[in-house]
């Protein structure tokens, strides 16, 4: 995917693995898991290993959609894309919706499951920013308030700590209060992520890439820590995140200060 605004590319590739690029969909659920399995009625459901040793960010990604819809009107283009996962605990059907302005981006995930069954689900994007643009300086991250999950072996531990913006490198799950995180380009462009939900997963860790993942849950919720932060959605209440996407060229904008990514 290639995400451009007033000519210049936002996003970047760490690599050729469909993890490492692009701006995709995490579906049913985001990040690692606890021995790669889920526990669905008690017993634990092994996942497939897809990156590194681990089961991650669920399986919608990388597969294509069932069908695709694009609706245009005099402000805004609408893409509407379709996918149902077939092999999983249940049965999912799952709509993405691209709500595409001058300035702005909406996204919106639902997923409904076809059992009358509730199903948990933790679904998010994972969008690869690229940390320096072909104008302006480097990216400057921007976090009011957070909190980040402490981690054991890459997987939360349940407990909280004061979120510092000078703290680096990042590859840490926050819950983030005002639901807000802002990348500062300094003379070229902002973008400010609002979500629906307060949970985010921060990536800093490549040289030249960011990773600002918008989520409903706690990576692993599905199995112990942050358990309240699983959506359990029904076929009449589905599971539905939205996010907002704001793009701003950055001489509209007074200069704040901010950490630099590391690099």
């Amino acid at each position: 995917m290639s995400w451009q605004y007033q000519g210049v590319e936002l996003l970047g590739a760490a690599g050729k693995d469909p993890v490492e690029f692009g701006f995709y969909p995490m579906v049913p659920w985001a990040g690692r898991l606890e021995n790669n399995s889920i526990c669905v009625n008690g017993e634990l459901s092994e996942q497939d290993v897809n990156y590194q040793g681990w089961a991650l960010h669920g399986v919608s990604f990388d597969r294509p959609a069932s069908s695709w819809n694009v609706i245009e009107s005099e402000d805004c283009t609408t893409f509407i894309a379709r996918q149902s996962i077939t092999d999983w605990s249940s049965i999912l059907d799952i709509t993405f919706t691209w709500n595409i302005r001058a300035h702005s981006l909406e996204t919106i995930i639902q997923v409904t499951p076809r059992s009358e069954v509730p199903i948990n689900v933790v679904v998010g994007w994972h969008p690869w920013f690229r940390k320096s643009l072909s104008v302006g300086s480097p990216a400057q991250l921007h976090i009011a308030d957070a909190k980040i999950l402490t981690k054991s072996g890459s997987l939360p531990t349940g407990e909280l700590v004061d979120f510092d913006n000078n703290r680096g490198p990042l590859d840490d799950a926050l819950i983030v209060p005002n639901r807000v995180v802002t990348i500062d380009w300094p003379g070229a462009l902002q973008l400010r992520v609002t979500n629906s939900h307060r949970w985010f997963v921060i990536y800093t860790g490549h040289g030249d890439l960011i990773c600002v993942e918008p989520q409903t849950g706690a990576p692993n919720s599905l199995n112990g820590p942050f358990s309240e932060s699983v959506i359990a959605c029904h076929k009449s209440e589905p599971a539905r995140m939205k996010t907002q996407w704001v793009l701003k060229t950055f001489n509209d904008l007074p200069v704040a200060p901010g950490a630099q990514l590391h690099h």
